[in-house]
């Protein structure tokens, strides 16, 4: 076994354990090395982690700004109603905040309405100090109402994007039904194919299908893609031969520029599909699971 040299912190290792100490805790008689890889230029993993994260303050603001509108709206109505009334703004400006923006905004947006109600409307007025001590049973009641209504929110939003992407997807899956169904020859079934994934994925799409001996000899490149190389139809090969995807996105050869998928059918393997995405938004797209989902209905369909 060949294991790359720890990148992380000792002290890491002291809390989380050593993946490479229980490697050779467990390998019993086979053979452990442990090497240092190729430097690339790139940063380490470690260093990666070390680098600020960049948080976009716009949904923050968003949230103030709500907070501070819903404040002059109750300034407007402090002369004729009740303070339980100003309240209502308040949670209302909470729950606007949760559907348009993310749920830590909602949190914000929470905070600063308790604190502006007390600021500006509670006696003694301008004031944190609380002259009644019952208005901070109001303050709690307050904060824990907008958190509720916010968190509802901003799960029916979540709810709402999940069901038009099933949605999506569906339509998607349906499109490239029709026209499977109503093309012949593999040719043209793989073509029909390659522009989906194009469509849908800005990813070009390469089909291998094997020759005598099960080897993959045939190729059905994307237009203006140059052919395999030698290590991608090696890889290629295993996934044909083992019938599991290999690539980036997956635990074998993750650090492959391709992803390669094995065209199952009823009697097995009938090839592998290699997914090449052309940008590196393309790619981490792909990496997340409904878009792994539907990419792999997209290749059942056309197996």
């Amino acid at each position: 076994i060949v294991v790359g040299k720890p990148v992380r912190r000792r002290l890491s290792d002291v809390l989380r354990g050593s993946p490479v100490d229980e490697l050779v805790r467990l390998s019993g008689e086979i053979d452990v090395h442990v090497i240092k890889g190729q430097d690339t230029g790139g940063p380490t993993p470690t260093a990666r982690r070390s680098q600020p994260q960049t948080l976009s303050w716009r949904p923050y603001a968003a949230a103030a700004l709500a907070v501070a509108a819903c404040t002059a709206a109750c300034f407007a109505m402090y002369p004729y109603f009740a303070p339980a009334n100003l309240i209502m703004i308040y949670l209302l400006g909470v729950m606007a905040v949760a559907v348009w923006l993310p749920r830590r905004a909602s949190v914000l947006a929470a905070i600063l309405s308790v604190l502006a109600f007390d600021f500006c409307f509670v006696p003694p007025r301008f004031s944190f100090s609380v002259a009644d001590m019952t208005y901070l049973v109001t303050f709690a009641v307050m904060f824990v109402a907008a958190l509720v209504i916010g968190g509802m929110a901003w799960r029916i939003k979540a709810q709402a994007q999940s069901a038009g992407l099933l949605e999506r997807q569906a339509s998607e899956l349906a499109r490239l039904s029709r026209r499977l169904a109503s093309t012949r020859g593999t040719a043209g079934l793989v073509a029909v194919a390659r522009e989906h994934i194009a469509d849908v994925f800005d990813s070009a799409a390469t089909v291998l299908l094997p020759g005598q001996g099960k080897r993959l000899t045939g190729s059905l490149p994307a237009d203006n893609q140059p052919p395999l190389q030698e290590k991608d139809l090696g890889v290629a090969q295993w996934v044909f031969d083992n019938g599991h995807a290999a690539g980036f996105s997956t635990r074998t050869l993750a650090e492959s520029e391709r992803l390669f998928l094995p065209l199952q059918g009823a009697q097995g393997a009938l090839g592998v599909l290699a997914v090449h995405p052309r940008t590196p938004a393309a790619r981490d797209a792909l990496l997340l699971p409904d878009r792994q989902r539907l990419l792999d209905s997209v290749v059942h369909q056309t197996a």
